[in-house]
């Protein structure tokens, strides 16, 4: 996805991008989407996630990375949301190949960003 793929379309609510073989998320590739509410990046081949990527989302609630190839620590990434609060869902299911299951519904806490 390109930097400032999505500009323009500040009204989007709900952005499906499932089994889009994406592999790297630089950041700034959702910058002008602050209405966006869900956003699906599951069935991917997500490796990395820029501690960038998901800072302009401020009224994100939901998040779904299911079955990607995240190599990193997802959590270090979404320290990183700036002004967001609004986060409640998390999904990381079966996300690194030689890894478990994992699922995770979360919420932020609104003073610390700390997950719960």
């Amino acid at each position: 996805i390109e930097e400032n793929a999505f500009y323009g379309l500040s009204e989007l609510k709900t952005l499906h991008l499932t089994d889009n073989k994406l592999q790297i998320l630089l950041g700034y590739e959702f910058n002008g989407l602050q209405k966006l509410a869900e956003l699906y990046l599951n069935i991917n081949r997500i490796q990395f996630i820029s501690n960038l990527t998901f800072s302009a989302l401020t009224s994100l609630r939901y998040l779904n990375l299911a079955k990607n190839n995240l190599l990193h620590p997802v959590e270090k990434s979404l320290l990183y949301f700036g002004s967001n609060y609004n986060l409640v869902n998390l999904i990381i299911d079966t996300n690194h190949p030689n890894s478990n299951a994992i699922k995770i519904s979360t919420t932020f806490n609104k003073n610390s960003h700390d997950l719960n």
